[in-house]
């Protein structure tokens, strides 16, 4: 194995990263760190390993054995997804008992197979719709430990290993209840309560830190409140207050801000956007969306923010608006129409995993189970997606954590549910090593 003493610990963790497919927003969720600080860690990593694109990068991290092996035992049943990733493909070269012609051979096909691999990953940078060969078992949900406690309308977050529960409502009224689910050892924890009980909120990681702005109150009108919880001291602490009352907002975190987008503060449905910066813990209204909407959802693909569906009041919407972060006041027009949802929903939960979006559940007026859609950006199209549940599913919440889409929680079929499922999006193939 090569030194690299020229690169420092953080940027080989970051080209580990990058050989393994993680995007720069993986990476800075991983690393806790900003995707403008990714990009100028990469640069410098590309200038003093002599490479110019992320597959000469993941290719020298490969070849000079950066990646630390993954037991075959070990790795991920092989399941249908998008495309595969290629991972560890080690290939050495022993002049032993074989004839040269022999050994030289497997070894350009391992490398023509690892390099054709990084090509389409690179090139498509999101999953596709193509089967593996049938000899794999199809892709199917997995049923995990249920929460403890169940609710709908409730907060979720990941967090390293864990996945964090927080608030909601269920039969007994709004509740506090935090639950940690440890995702090693498939387990659900009890952690501090939150102080204010509410529902109808959202969450967001910055720092280290979960953000819960607003929400709803037992008492039916909402809140300006916020609470952050610090999960080391599995203690609460609270924030600068919203501008306003809101709950069923949008939320998401991009480069250590939040954005929000919407909700109703117990009268009538907004479309206010607010954005909170950490280090000033302070709120400022960045404008307004194309029109009042409630029960949205925010996702952040391909360096942009996309805010799906909702209610404006009277109707279920199947408006699909994308929101450029930074372009208020400059010539660049801030909010993008693109082809709308195929189905009118609100109350549903939505992803991203390597740019794609996954969404799930939701109501509309019909009150029919509604179907799960993946969006590829690149190709602006949505495509039918694997449903956990064929139940009519509202309420729901679901969060990505590597390459798996974990979804909980919700109203199934008019009762409150706790029930956790995870499935993989992009599995991961590992080449034999040759000896």
């Amino acid at each position: 194995m090569e030194e690299h003493q020229e690169l420092s610990a953080r940027e080989i963790e970051i080209l580990q990263l990058v050989a393994r497919g993680a995007s720069n927003k993986e990476i800075a969720q991983r690393l806790f760190i900003s995707t403008n600080t990714v990009k100028v860690h990469l640069r410098n990593i590309f200038g003093k390993i002599g490479v110019s694109s992320r597959t000469e990068a993941a290719m020298y991290a490969v070849s000079n054995r950066m990646i630390p092996e993954l037991r075959l035992e070990e790795a991920e049943p092989p399941q249908t997804i998008a495309q595969p990733v290629v991972q560890d493909a080690h290939i050495e070269r022993f002049w032993n008992t074989k004839p040269h012609w022999f050994w030289l051979l497997i070894a350009s096909g391992g490398v023509l197979l690892f390099i054709g691999a990084i090509f389409l990953i690179r090139t498509m940078r999101a999953p596709s719709a193509q089967p593996i060969p049938s000899a794999f078992e199809p892709p199917t949900w997995q049923k995990l430990t249920p929460m403890p406690t169940v609710r709908a309308h409730f907060a979720v977050v990941a967090l390293e290993d864990y996945i964090y529960a927080i608030a909601g409502e269920n039969e007994t009224g709004i509740i506090g209840a935090v639950e940690r689910y440890d995702l090693k050892r498939d387990r659900w924890r009890r952690m501090a309560e939150k102080p204010t009980p509410v529902s109808e909120v959202q969450a967001a990681v910055i720092g280290g830190k979960i953000y819960v702005p607003g929400g709803l109150l037992a008492d039916g009108t909402a809140t300006r409140i916020m609470e952050v919880y610090l999960p080391q001291e599995d203690r609460w602490t609270q924030a600068a207050d919203l501008p306003q009352e809101v709950s069923a907002y949008a939320l998401v975190a991009y480069e250590g801000k939040l954005y929000l987008f919407g909700g109703r503060d117990g009268n009538s449905y907004l479309k206010s956007v607010y954005l909170y910066d950490a280090d000033l813990n302070l709120w400022q209204r960045l404008g307004d969306m194309p029109a009042p909407r409630a029960f949205a959802s925010a996702v952040v693909a391909s360096g942009k923010i996309h805010l799906l569906g909702g209610w404006d009041g009277h109707a279920s919407l199947d408006a699909h608006d994308i929101y450029s972060p930074g372009a208020e006041g400059t010539a660049i027009h801030a909010w993008e129409a693109v082809p709308p949802l195929p189905q009118r929903r609100y109350k549903m939960a939505a992803v991203s995993v390597a740019d794609a979006m996954y969404l799930l559940g939701g109501a509309s007026e019909e009150m029919q189970a509604m179907e799960a859609w993946m969006y590829l950006p690149q190709a602006n199209s949505w495509q039918p997606f694997l449903n956990p549940l064929e139940s009519a599913w509202e309420g729901l919440s679901a969060v990505a954590v590597g390459t798996k889409i974990y979804a909980l929680g919700g109203v199934v079929a008019g009762e409150f549910h706790a029930d956790l499922f995870a499935y993989q999006v992009i599995y991961i193939t590992v080449l034999p090593i040759v000896r």
